[in-house]
């Protein structure tokens, strides 16, 4: 129930021609209108006892009043008239009725994707760092690992850390531990590619499509026919044609997007040396706890969705739409956390 002790009538010159309750409102916004408006008009009513009628208002002057009216009802607690809350009583229409799908498909990935996958494969960088993977000397690996320091750390130009690298082979060489095969590298960036800390080898850089965002790899932009999207009804341009200093055409992305392949990402840190001991394991574990109405989690583990996540699943769709996980055959259905080592990956778009 409104409160109508905590209001006032306003006697400003706008609202003097309201109707008696929406000319009620609150002691501050009465003093502002009064200080806006001004005050009232005194009207004598005629001996003949005629209702007195207001001036006529302009068009500026209605539209001020119309603020001024929903301001009022505003001070009373409601936005316009005839937008309560309708009562309780009333009943809402029953929603429609879903049909159920009848028939239901296996859901499979998109050709184009499985085409990403192996080119991406194809294309990813040995998880084993060459000079380990060509068993290059300590010395030489120290030598490389050095320079690298030097650069980053320490601020070493490069030039200044490609004579530093090249004089420490060259003693290496004088006391007769440089070996001939394979032969150690003499500069700043192929020393990381040799240690596989070099971050733009990781890096894929995708030409984009300015028009409708079709990506493509560095391979796809290459073995294009033309420079035009191949996408139908897209009038986007993909790349544009450059000749470098030896009269060679290159072909360069008009947009793109650097990315890194997560599979190739989670390879290289399940192979890094202790990894394996920090990852939770969460076989017999108890779940469910959140049942206990004094249980606190304390870390998202805790949680039951922790232990629903299946394996041994596939996704099917239905006729209609509705989209399930089944299992691919019975009893292969099992919890992720019945696994010492389980992997799953949630991928956020805004």
């Amino acid at each position: 129930m409104l409160n109508a002790a905590a209001k006032v009538e306003c006697n400003c010159f706008k609202c003097y021609n309201l109707e008696p309750l929406l000319k009620r409102i609150s002691r501050t916004s009465a003093r502002k209108h009064l200080t806006k408006n001004g005050p009232a008009p005194l009207v004598i009513p005629p001996q003949n006892h005629a209702i007195a009628q207001p001036p006529a208002l302009g068009p500026l002057e209605l539209e001020r009043n119309a603020q001024d009216v929903y301001m009022g009802y505003q001070d009373f607690g409601v936005d316009e008239p005839g937008l309560e809350d309708p009562p309780n009583d009333v009943p809402f229409p029953p929603l429609p009725v879903q049909p159920a799908d009848t028939t239901w498909t296996h859901a499979t990935m998109p050709n184009e994707v499985d085409t990403d996958l192996e080119a991406d494969r194809q294309s990813a960088v040995p998880i084993l760092p060459p000079a380990y993977r060509d068993e290059e000397p300590s010395c030489v690996r120290i030598a490389y690992l050095q320079a690298v320091l030097n650069n980053v750390f320490e601020g070493m130009p490069i030039n200044k850390t490609d004579d530093n690298l090249a004089t420490t082979l060259n003693a290496l060489d004088a006391a007769g531990v440089l070996p001939e095969h394979p032969r150690p590298v003499r500069t700043l960036a192929s020393a990381k590619r040799r240690l596989g800390i070099d971050p733009d080898e990781y890096i894929i850089q995708y030409a984009v499509c300015p028009q409708c965002w079709k990506h493509f790899t560095p391979e796809a932009m290459v073995n294009l026919d033309s420079p035009a999207c191949p996408i139908p009804s897209c009038d986007g341009v993909i790349y544009e044609e450059t000749t470098d200093s030896k009269n060679r055409v290159k072909r360069r992305a008009i947009k793109i997007i650097p990315q890194v392949s997560l599979l190739q990402s989670v390879r290289r840190m399940v192979r890094r040396k202790g990894f394996r001991r920090i990852v939770r394991d969460s076989r017999n574990t108890p779940s469910d706890q959140n049942s206990d109405p004094n249980f606190v989690m304390k870390d998202m583990y805790d949680g039951n969705i922790w232990h629903d996540l299946k394996t041994g699943i596939k996704r099917e769709v239905g006729n209609l739409g509705t989209v399930r996980d089944v299992s691919i055959a019975p009893g292969s259905e099992k919890k992720l956390t019945d696994y010492r080592f389980g992997l799953h990956m949630n991928i956020n778009l805004d």
